[in-house]
């Protein structure tokens, strides 16, 4: 059973698709060795609150926008607060 009846390039598609399993073979390997050599401890955070940039840029973590948004009080409310403690 030929892939294209026309130019029969079974053997071509079958070492082509032999010699990419191959190369990414390779590389997972290779990937997992880097992993297991490495030098760090432990793998860096991936979480938005640890990021310098992301923070200059004043982007946080969802949760901490909801809390925001929940905590946050209108002009009246900060103004009769201030009032009742003044």
């Amino acid at each position: 059973m030929y892939l294209c009846a026309k130019c029969k390039c079974n053997a071509f598609m079958e070492n082509l698709v032999l010699i990419s399993i191959i190369v990414v073979g390779i590389a997972v390997i290779l990937l997992a060795i880097g992993l297991i050599i490495g030098k760090r401890e432990q793998f860096p955070s991936g979480h938005i609150h640890d990021s310098k940039p992301l923070a200059e840029k004043g982007i946080n973590c969802a949760q901490e926008q909801m809390e925001e948004y929940f905590n946050r009080k209108n002009l009246h409310e900060r103004l009769t607060k201030n009032s009742e403690q003044s």
